[in-house]
């Protein structure tokens, strides 16, 4: 929940407060605040981006308390409680705590496209080759398998021309592609040049980018509390993470994501790994940038899927899901 400094006088109170007492002299320094900011799913590689970003607000008077939650469910659970204000989420699952009645709003994209490509094994070199194959993907209504059921589409199959096997994160798809269980999968770019150098012949057949664009793979939801209490610390949030994301495509971005990835996501793991995962987040324009605001046409595409995955039970309107105000309002901080 967002916390006022000690007795949280607003500034002008404070000064007739300080001027009441016979000093002229001393004033009262504005009140901090804490954002407590959750993630559904941990921190991996496309995180370090937004935590750059959101490490900024402390000089604007916020302080950011991250936490890991350990599942989506936490998640929804703790912004529907009050521990925390904002949360990293799945797109699905936010919309449909919301139908539940759970009171939040979407407030942005955390990437604006999925980072999956789909590799398969050696041998198969084409999506037609699929036919008959075994394909992980991450669940229904998943980004993975939307990706994966798309790009079978483009080949003229569907998905009871192949076997599809759910396996929910991609380092576990990855090891059953190295092992041989399953002959495709939709992988991060991290996890397949993990198994590359191990696993010969591996082919990528598509690219989620190209195949389903303006699909997010996540999206920040705040509790209406907040937004309603503390719309000013939102607005710095938003402002903050699409500050980093416009800032990462810079030369001083580059090296600033690069030493970060390091310390943390990609800590033990090759320089040459960290440098074409940076390469390839700005290819593909992963993360979100003023003026990209989500559109009522791009979440109706969405919803279709949610829909027939029977992961949301209803189209809702827009605005019923969406608080695009702080995305639209966006300005460096």
């Amino acid at each position: 929940m967002i916390r006022r400094g000690p007795r949280g006088l607003p500034l002008l109170l404070a000064a007739l407060v300080v001027a009441g007492c016979g000093s002229s002299h001393k004033t009262e320094a504005p009140a901090r605040q804490t954002l407590k900011v959750g993630y559904a799913y941990g921190f991996d590689a496309g995180s370090v981006t937004t935590k750059i970003g959101l490490q900024r607000l402390k000089s604007h008077g916020v302080d950011v308390k991250l936490r890991d939650m350990g599942g989506e469910q936490a998640a929804i659970a703790a912004l529907a409680r009050g521990d925390i204000d904002i949360s990293e989420t799945s797109y699905a699952g936010a919309i449909a705590a919301i139908e539940q009645g759970a009171k939040l709003r979407l407030v942005l994209t955390e990437r604006r496209v999925l980072e999956f490509l789909l590799v398969a094994r050696k041998g198969i070199n084409t999506l037609a080759d699929l036919r008959g194959k075994r394909i992980a993907e991450d669940g229904p209504g998943g980004g993975g398998t939307v990706f994966v059921t798309t790009a079978l589409e483009r080949a003229g199959l569907t998905a009871k021309d192949v076997t599809l096997i759910t396996l929910r994160d991609s380092p576990s798809r990855a090891t059953a592609l190295a092992a041989g269980r399953i002959d495709a999968s939709p992988l991060e770019f991290v996890d397949l040049e993990r198994i590359r150098s191990k696993t010969p012949g591996l082919k990528v057949l598509a690219t989620a980018a190209k195949v389903v664009p303006h699909e997010p793979l996540g999206v920040f939801t705040a509790s209406q509390r907040v937004i309603t209490q503390h719309p000013d610390v939102v607005q710095k949030f938003v402002n903050a993470v699409l500050e980093a994301n416009a800032f990462f495509s810079t030369p001083a971005g580059e090296r600033r994501w690069i030493a970060d990835a390091k310390r943390t996501a990609l800590a033990g793991d090759p320089q040459s790994l960290v440098q074409d995962t940076y390469d390839y987040y700005k290819r593909i324009s992963l993360y979100p940038l003023r003026g990209e605001t989500i559109t009522p046409a791009e979440y109706r595409n969405s919803m279709r899927s949610f829909l027939a995955a029977k992961q949301v039970q209803r189209l809702d309107p827009f605005g019923a899901i969406w608080d695009v105000s702080f995305w639209r309002h966006a300005k460096p901080l």
